[in-house]
């Protein structure tokens, strides 16, 4: 199992920049990536920007059979799936995590909280994580 880690700045650019060290660390055992990783990476991050408004760090955990990618802040508020309505362009982003994740959850800690989401690998998928 492999674990690495890396700190970002509560800016909206490091949602992105996220997004690329989950995808890099992921790719670097040259199985497939898992398809919606990125987008889920990218949701993690974006809350972490926009509600923590903290630094954040995130974790990603794999092995052959999935990918776990852990979002560390600094705001000990939890995360409620909102219900927008068709008009709203925002507070989707968990609705988007809880169906497209295999797994995901949210942990109160003394500093914060850890929201986290768990993606089997299929072994059917092409390198860019399309069947």
């Amino acid at each position: 199992m492999s674990r690495v880690s890396a700190q970002f700045e509560p800016q909206p650019s490091e949602a992105r920049s996220a997004r690329r060290f989950v995808t890099e660390a992921v790719g670097s055992d040259r199985r497939p990536i898992p398809e919606f990783l990125p987008l889920l990476t990218s949701e993690l991050a974006s809350n972490a920007v926009v509600h923590a408004r903290t630094p954040f760090t995130v974790s990603v955990i794999f092995d052959a059979n999935q990918v776990r990618v852990e979002v560390r802040d600094g705001n000990p508020q939890l995360p409620v799936p909102a219900e927008p309505d068709i008009e709203t362009v925002t507070g989707r982003g968990l609705l988007i995590i809880s169906e497209l994740a295999d797994r995901w959850g949210v942990e109160g800690l003394p500093t914060g909280k850890l929201v986290w989401i768990e993606l089997d690998r299929d072994e059917a998928a092409t390198e860019d994580g399309v069947a």
